[in-house]
């Protein structure tokens, strides 16, 4: 992983699975469903089509769901 860059990393309670995929984030990124102009893909039947955007903002980072969408910051509950 690089330094100084901003990532998430896939976890799962299958140790095989858990730290295996990491998505290096963008400035801003979109996180939602297959389509145009999502970085981040995920599928599920609570995954909206455009489900929330993570931005970078002077050292910060900033999630933004959109109404309705249900998301967790480091196992807390969201939205």
């Amino acid at each position: 992983m690089e330094a100084g860059k901003y990532f998430l990393v896939n976890l799962s309670p299958d140790p095989s699975l858990s730290e295996l995929l990491v998505y290096y984030l963008k400035p801003t990124t979109r996180v939602g469903r297959s389509g145009d102009g999502m970085e981040i893909q995920l599928s599920g039947s609570g995954i909206q089509e455009h489900h929330c955007t993570l931005e970078i903002k002077e050292s910060s980072l900033t999630l933004t769901p959109v109404p309705g969408a249900h998301v967790c910051e480091r196992g807390r509950g969201g939205w």
